[in-house]
């Protein structure tokens, strides 16, 4: 996904959110925040695999606020109805003006699993 951002944007900063779900709590868990240093100074793209579970989303989005971005946008490979009507209310207008876009919406992400397939594919958990 960050390359075909890039290909786009081709003058924009990376920075790196990587998190996972804690089994008895089902919250998102920080492995690494990585931001550029001029965030405050700059829009922010937020780039995900799959809004299913909302939670990482809508962390995502608060860790790119805090940290100063002037205004963030939610971009989803994959969406499922039910992550993405969790995220869009959690995106305050104040800091973005659009709704979260995603190249494929699908109705089969019933499964609060299908969010962690990167943990299992990249062993993070």
């Amino acid at each position: 996904m960050l390359d075909g951002v890039l290909s786009l944007v081709s003058s924009a900063r990376v920075g790196f959110l990587g998190m996972y779900r804690d089994e008895e709590t089902l919250q998102p868990v920080d492995l690494l925040v990585k931001l550029p240093g001029d965030l405050d100074q700059r829009d922010a793209i937020v780039s995900i695999r799959c809004s299913r579970p909302a939670t990482r989303s809508v962390a995502a989005l608060s860790t790119s606020r805090t940290a100063g971005a002037r205004s963030v946008i939610l971009v989803c490979l994959v969406s499922a109805p039910k992550g993405s009507s969790t995220t869009t209310p959690s995106i305050p207008t104040s800091t973005s003006s659009r709704p979260p876009s995603t190249a494929a919406s699908t109705s089969e992400a019933s499964s609060s699993r299908l969010g962690d397939a990167g943990d299992r594919l990249y062993g993070t958990r």
